[in-house]
């Protein structure tokens, strides 16, 4: 890639990152790129609409933003030119929209929110989606096991504690066993997708941001059921994804 290319070039950078941080750093994180790649779109497409209807945007540029916004996420995520050069995913995103749109309207994709803001945002997309198919998954679970131990119920069948033979029992009981801790995992992850359904959209570095961005428009549009209230604490709060792994 030409040094000239590189996305940090012409302020305190001089030309292109080191093979070595390419390798050790980079290409770690670009490698998530095409699994957040939707997530991503949503994001920036989210964050444009909420910044042209707060009229920060003059018509001409917003048209074309969102015609390269809209470009972007028409590519496979697998077949988008990822360049772990440029650094993370976000980097090689704006690449591209500005080489498709120029710089001037391709530029205002970072006006108003930090890059890391559109990480943050699409992993809890990415985190409710799953969530959310896990728990129906689980739910799924819960009552194929609950039919099966309703058909079994009067069938007998042995107990077994330390791989011996203990007491008497159904096989209906002993399918139950496996259906509650399925619904206990349920409610966890309930708990989970509410957390993950408030938006961190709009917080700007870590105290909000001082252009026209609307928060509870932003979680409208990224299908939120509302915002986190505390900016600094929506920048970094980890908790939930802990509870979510652990869990």
């Amino acid at each position: 890639m030409a040094v000239e290319d590189y996305l940090g070039r012409g302020g305190r950078l001089v030309g292109g990152p080191a093979a070595e941080l390419v390798s050790a750093g980079y290409a770690a994180e670009i490698a998530a790129g095409p699994r957040l790649a939707r997530a991503l779109s949503r994001a920036d497409l989210a964050h444009a609409v909420t910044l042209i209807e707060g009229g920060a945007i003059a018509e001409a540029e917003a048209r074309s933003l969102l015609d390269g916004l809209l470009q972007l996420d028409a590519i496979d995520p697998d077949e988008f030119p990822w360049n772990a050069e440029l650094g993370d995913a976000f980097n090689s995103r704006e690449h591209e929209l500005q080489r498709r749109v120029g710089a001037a309207a391709g530029g205002w994709l970072s006006a108003g929110r930090p890059r890391r803001e559109a990480f943050r945002v699409a992993l809890r997309l990415v985190a409710r989606d799953g969530a959310r198919a896990l728990h129906d998954a689980v739910t799924d679970l819960a009552v194929a096991l609950a039919d099966q131990a309703d058909r079994h119920a009067s069938d007998l069948a042995a107990d077994y504690t330390y791989l011996q033979p203990a007491q008497p029992t159904t096989l209906g009981h002993l399918l139950l066993a496996y259906a509650y801790p399925a619904l206990r995992d349920a409610e966890r992850l309930r708990d989970a997708v509410e957390w993950l359904d408030l938006s961190v959209a709009g917080s700007g570095g870590s105290a909000g941001s001082r252009w026209p961005l609307d928060r509870e428009r932003l979680a409208d549009l990224l299908g939120g059921s509302g915002v986190m209230r505390h900016a600094k604490d929506a920048v970094w709060q980890a908790d939930g994804y802990v509870e979510l792994v652990l869990g």
